[in-house]
């Protein structure tokens, strides 16, 4: 798996201009995960799940994630200190936005952590896969695709979210297939001053929204309607 960023502008500001209805978060709200002020969601309550052959997801929080991060981010995703895209530094806005907005999730084989998964509400009705890390020795396991396939996709659809959206480099053809096999859409491309171009992919939840897009944007052969082989 490689890398995969986001583009998520999670400011939560209110005004006096704020239409009724639009409150900012109470501050009950501002101490629970995004996640679940706004959509209830608690993947400690559904997790771990049995992902097969000794592997399962649980879920994980910023401060055990990061010791996994900072031995192998660079290396799963290439880093090459000459490229202009830099990591941004950890600042004390960028801990408090993954420690209130994200949401971590360890892949574990024999108990051991192989990989993480880095997701966050993009908006009130879509998800974002914001990183998906898998130490290189599991990456033909198949975790990531599992976990959506078989639980995330239905969690998230039940809790009301009505897409799910990933950007991908346009080099990274391994993640374009694994987005097409999961039926994501390629619906839009960014050209970003921190990862350069990106090709932006959706997987519906809601039929009504899939529809609308597809019958709006696509022509000839419309594979992600097809029932599942």
């Amino acid at each position: 798996m490689t890398a995969v960023h986001a583009l998520a502008d999670h400011a939560l500001a209110a005004d006096a201009n704020t239409p009724l209805g639009c409150e900012p978060r109470r501050a009950t709200d501002a101490a629970r995960p995004l996640s679940e002020a706004l959509w209830n969601l608690r993947w400690s309550e559904h997790l771990p799940f049995d992902l097969g052959a000794g592997s399962s997801v649980r879920a994980s929080s910023f401060d055990r994630a990061a010791p996994f991060i900072r031995a192998h981010y660079a290396a799963i995703f290439e880093h090459d200190p000459a490229s202009p895209f830099q990591p941004d530094a950890l600042t004390p806005a960028k801990s408090r936005y993954y420690q209130h907005c994200a949401d971590f999730f360890e892949f574990t084989r024999e108990n051991q952590v192989v990989g993480l998964l880095v997701c966050d509400p993009l908006d009130w009705s879509t998800y974002y896969v914001r990183s998906a890390a898998i130490l290189p020795e599991h990456q033909g396991r198949q975790l990531v695709q599992r976990f959506f396939s078989a639980f995330a996709f239905d969690r998230l659809a039940r809790a009301g979210v009505a897409r799910v959206d990933i950007d991908i480099s346009p080099s990274n053809l391994a993640m374009h297939h694994i987005a097409t096999r999961l039926r994501f859409n390629p619906t839009g491309t960014l050209l970003t001053d921190r990862w350069g171009a990106l090709t932006r992919f959706t997987k519906f939840l809601s039929t009504d929204e899939e529809q609308i897009f597809v019958g709006t944007f696509c022509s000839g052969v419309k594979y992600q309607l097809r029932p599942p082989a």
